[in-house]
């Protein structure tokens, strides 16, 4: 009977409830189902990428498992000089009359002569007469085949490693270039991993700020990954997404000072999406100045100073070898690769190893000192890589610390070992690098120190300037490519 009163009650109360407040009531119900509904299907299809994502990275890492197990290696000049000896022992003392004596009473002799003009021709190119042993010489009758012989065994050998060393050579750097693609998106799926968050009362409070500030907004969307610092999408009337004071709107609700980092349009007609991001703690700007070698129009200096993402500033100084054309060429490739490597979201290791390998196979006048400066503008971290290059300078309002460099430059040998710093700078701080040029003419890393320290200017620019005009001021003529580069860090307000 209960059951029965209770039903029949609510049944009167629903059939005298105005239609209204009914239809309110199931649009209100309908909306937070669909934006519940919508929030799931995001994270279960972030959960699916995560799993594609991995799985692709294991692709890439198989291949380069492939590509380094291909890498054969040529045989040693040791292993070399014992076979080509032998053929060459056969093919010339083939028809020789005196062949079964000459080896029965000489065989010692020889072996070590014909081994010792092969590895001659092997290390120098070519066999002449004095790389015969004088006791071959004074028991052979084919003195002019041995030359011949040897010198074309030689020959094909240094042809065969050369060759054989290319192949290794580009099969290591394609397999580090797998492994780098499989890093990267191993990286992604680790920040698509796990589940983003989403906050539905601060979007209410964000909709009713707005619209207190006569600002429409149809929807809002707050949310943040791994913990992370928060993200907040608005969809606005058009004309209302280029207001000034929406940054410092949001900002003031959840006390971080946020920034606009990509206003779009949206698939509803006079409607816009504006997403928003906590701002760096930091900003910076730079200078550079610099000249070419005397005698040269082109320097082999090249750098980059460039913003590769909302909260990463990239500092690049690279010195060719030589001057002029050719060294301005390698130096811009390298400059090119370890920008673009940067941007795509490659680790230093696998950049710097990418851009060596490019270097070593290029040839032997293919080197470059390369300078690198990376910060992050959100906590003031720089990582400072060096390969060849002078020392490094951060001058702050006490003293200028010097950033050591030990690392030969990039290209020279097979593997490389940068010599990475990192170093917390603050506001105020001005970081400096210089090429050769720049550093011989101070003479010494102190006086180099001792002046950047003393001077007054916050201006990056009129800093680079001072530098490099001191530094000819000392040498009159340059007789290296001179280049400074300088960068100052400010707190944004």
């Amino acid at each position: 009977y209960y059951n029965i009163i209770s039903l029949s009650a609510g049944c009167c109360a629903f059939l005298f409830i105005p239609k209204k407040y009914l239809n309110k009531v199931k649009s209100i119900l309908e909306t937070d189902s669909e934006r519940q509904l919508s929030k799931h299907i995001i994270n279960h299809t972030r959960q699916q990428l995560n799993l594609k994502l991995v799985r692709v990275s294991e692709v890439f890492y198989e291949m380069e498992k492939i590509f380094c197990g291909m890498i054969k290696g040529y045989m040693s000049p040791e292993d070399a000089v014992n076979m080509l000896s032998a053929d060459a022992k056969e093919e010339i003392c083939c028809a020789c009359p005196q062949k079964e004596k000459c080896h029965k009473e000489n065989a010692d002799t020889v072996d070590k002569g014909f081994c010792s003009a092969i590895k001659a021709g092997i290390d120098k190119g070519r066999v002449t007469l004095l790389d015969i042993p004088p006791r071959l010489a004074s028991v052979c009758l084919k003195t002019n085949s041995v030359l011949s012989v040897c010198g074309r065994l030689s020959n094909s050998y240094r042809q065969y490693a050369v060759v054989v060393n290319n192949l290794d050579t580009s099969r290591a750097l394609i397999g580090r270039q797998f492994k780098g693609v499989g890093d990267i998106l191993y990286q992604l799926a680790k920040e698509t991993k796990y589940s983003v968050g989403f906050n539905a009362a601060t979007e209410k409070i964000i909709i009713e700020e707005l619209a207190y500030n006569n600002i429409v907004c149809a929807e809002t969307i707050v949310y943040n990954e791994n913990d992370a610092e928060i993200n907040i999408s608005l969809l606005l009337k058009t004309a209302d997404s280029y207001e000034k004071t929406i940054s410092k709107i949001i900002g003031g609700l959840v006390n971080r000072r946020m920034v606009i980092a990509k206003r779009e349009e949206s698939r509803y007609p006079g409607l816009s999406v504006l997403h928003l991001k906590p701002a760096p703690k930091y900003d910076v700007i730079f200078g550079a100045a610099g000249t070419a070698k005397e005698g040269k129009n082109i320097s082999g200096d090249t750098h980059c100073l460039t913003r590769i993402s909302d909260d990463k500033f990239l500092l690049v100084l690279s010195d060719g070898m030589g001057s002029g054309e050719n060294a301005e060429k390698t130096s811009s490739m390298a400059i090119g690769m370890v920008e673009n490597f940067y941007r795509a979201g490659f680790d230093s290791g696998t950049i710097l190893s990418a851009v060596n390998r490019f270097l070593n196979v290029g040839g032997d006048d293919n080197f470059a000192a390369i300078d690198i400066c990376a910060i992050n503008l959100s906590d003031g971290i720089c990582d400072f890589i060096k390969l060849g290059c002078p020392q490094g300078y951060i001058k702050s309002k006490t003293k200028t610390e010097v950033i050591e460099s030990n690392a030969l430059p990039a290209g020279i040998l097979e593997e490389l070992t940068p010599t990475v710093t990192a170093k917390k700078v603050r506001s105020g701080d001005i970081i400096v690098l210089v090429s050769d040029g720049v550093f011989e003419a101070f003479g010494d890393s102190d006086a180099l120190s001792e002046f950047i320290f003393s001077e007054t200017t916050s201006n990056p620019q009129q800093l680079a300037e001072n530098i490099l005009h001191k530094a000819l001021g000392v040498v009159i003529t340059p007789k290296d490519d001179m280049t400074v580069l300088t960068m100052r860090i400010y707190m944004q307000l």
